[in-house]
């Protein structure tokens, strides 16, 4: 615009030059330019503020109208209305929140679930349609045996709302009706019966006795210093024993040589023992010899006829006169 006018105001001046005019003319005619500029300018600056303030203005008109027309539908509004726009803004606020959630990214698989993916692709490019039938019925079962095993919410619900069974307390017997174990009367062992057993050479110990056996007969091992070859010692007898079963049983226990005639061998009928610990008959005279006595006593018959009883005691002297250097020759 100012360009316009700076030319008209150039063409006026280039035309009032090439007219002849006076000094004051010139000055009229560029006061008259000079006042249509500024007016033009003038009109030029309002044309262009108006044009500039009439958007603004129609855009104030329509934001009123606007409030006014907003007003009027809120007065408009009905309460059950109201509740419904209202549901809807919450809602589409819940929307809009939810979408906004970032969605956690998946795990990266394995190598190992990779190959495991891809068996599955593999096999099922490679299967027959029997195959496939097969495990589509299989797959299909699977599904239905995990349907019927999973328990509903509904029976879950039922089975924790269900009271525990109660039982009834078991009656405890009372100590009236416990059977009590009835005593028990021990057996008595059948006693053994036994008897006592010995054996002695006291009548040898006096030196002149002693000098009449065999020379191989004189030492403590066939004499023992103390007279003694069995100290009396127990030993068990069953019913029926004889005074012989009682000293025959005594001497095997020790091992004491010892010698005899049978029954019907010595012709008294009964044993008769000859010699103990190698110690025979008449080796120290020809009235020596073996008797026996039980309780100090003689008895009067053979060992072998002789029964012997419980606490009997049985001794087996060497004589040198039949009996009446030992006490036994009177009885």
């Amino acid at each position: 615009m100012k360009r316009l006018l700076g030319g008209m105001l150039a063409a006026s001046m280039l035309l009032s030059a090439c007219n002849v005019q006076s000094v004051d003319e010139y000055e009229k005619e560029k006061a008259r330019l000079e006042s249509e500029q500024a007016a033009t300018a003038s009109s030029t600056v309002n044309e262009t503020s108006s044009a500039q303030q009439e958007p603004v203005e129609a855009a104030n008109k329509q934001k009123s109208s606007d409030d006014a027309q907003e007003r009027k539908d809120k007065a408009e509004i009905k309460p059950d209305d109201k509740e419904a726009i209202d549901k809807q803004v919450d809602k589409e606020k819940i929307i809009e929140d939810t979408d906004k959630v970032a969605t956690p990214a998946a795990p990266a698989k394995t190598e190992e679930q990779q190959t495991n993916d891809a068996k599955p692709a593999a096999e099922e490019k490679t299967a027959t349609p029997k195959e496939a039938t097969a495990q589509d019925e299989k797959s299909t079962t699977s599904a239905a045996d995990t349907t019927n095993k999973q328990p509903t919410s509904a029976d879950k619900t039922t089975s924790e709302h269900q009271k525990p069974a109660t039982t009834a307390p078991v009656k405890q017997p009372t100590p009236d009706n416990t059977a009590k174990p009835k005593p028990t009367t021990p057996q008595k062992e059948d006693k053994k019966e036994t008897v006592t057993v010995s054996v002695r050479v006291d009548t040898l110990l006096q030196q002149e006795h002693f000098n009449r056996l065999p020379e191989a007969l004189q030492s403590t091992k066939y004499v023992p210093s103390n007279g003694i070859i069995l100290k009396a010692g127990t030993y068990t007898i069953e019913k029926g024993d004889s005074a012989w079963t009682a000293t025959r049983k005594a001497l095997q226990k020790h091992g004491i040589h010892f010698e005899y005639e049978g029954e019907g061998e010595s012709g008294y009928g009964s044993v008769y023992v000859e010699g103990i610990n190698h110690i025979y008959e008449k080796q120290a005279g020809s009235l020596s010899g073996w008797m026996f006595a039980v309780n100090g006593k003689a008895p009067g018959v053979g060992a072998s006829a002789y029964d012997i009883k419980d606490g009997d005691k049985i001794t087996w002297h060497y004589t040198t006169n039949l009996g009446r250097d030992i006490g036994l020759a009177d009885q």
